[in-house]
């Protein structure tokens, strides 16, 4: 799956892009929140029978509950408001994922060097920079921002006209 697309802001010597993760399907997100419903609303409906005994096993249950349900709303709020976001400002590369309420996988890197290049879907750890033959703008491939020699590859694909865009904005910044 493509992401939907790929927003590149520019603001004062910045350069942000930000990828969308396609939106699912309504089906898909029905089962996720029925999923997320059952999980939270399971191991607690558990504490209104009658002359229960709270032990080790009920703890347990609760425990593997809750963390299944925050697993599963984690990827409806994903589904609904989910992102990845890349910020080039001067030697500094910064990457995360937003979730919406909150942010993940926060990276930063410094490097005198930043580099816009592509992934193939085929080979995702082979990169490419932007060069004379070039795929076709329609082509899917994965972001890659490398610095210095750390490499970042997007989660998301995308198509390789949006990176190229990137690059030649990158470009137009420096």
């Amino acid at each position: 799956m493509i992401a939907e697309h790929l927003e590149i802001k520019t603001q004062r010597g910045s350069v942000e892009a930000v990828l969308r993760p396609p939106k699912p399907s309504k089906a898909m997100l029905i089962g996720l929140s029925l999923l997320v419903l059952v999980s939270f609303a399971l191991p607690l409906s558990i504490l209104f029978i009658e002359q229960l005994d709270i032990g080790f096993g009920y703890l347990l249950t609760i425990a593997i509950f809750l963390g299944t349900a925050i697993y599963f709303l984690r990827k409806l709020l994903w589904a609904f408001w989910g992102r990845e976001v890349f910020t080039i400002e001067g030697n500094e590369v910064r990457h995360f994922f937003d979730y919406g309420l909150f942010r993940d996988g926060s990276r930063v890197l410094k490097s005198k060097l930043v580099k816009v290049g592509y992934a193939e879907m085929e080979k995702p750890d082979q990169v490419s920079f932007i060069a004379e033959e070039n795929p076709a703008e329609d082509t899917s491939c994965y972001l890659v921002i490398v610095a210095d020699s750390e490499i970042i590859r997007s989660h998301n694909p995308t198509t390789f006209g949006h990176v190229n865009k990137l690059s030649k904005m990158l470009q137009r910044n420096d």
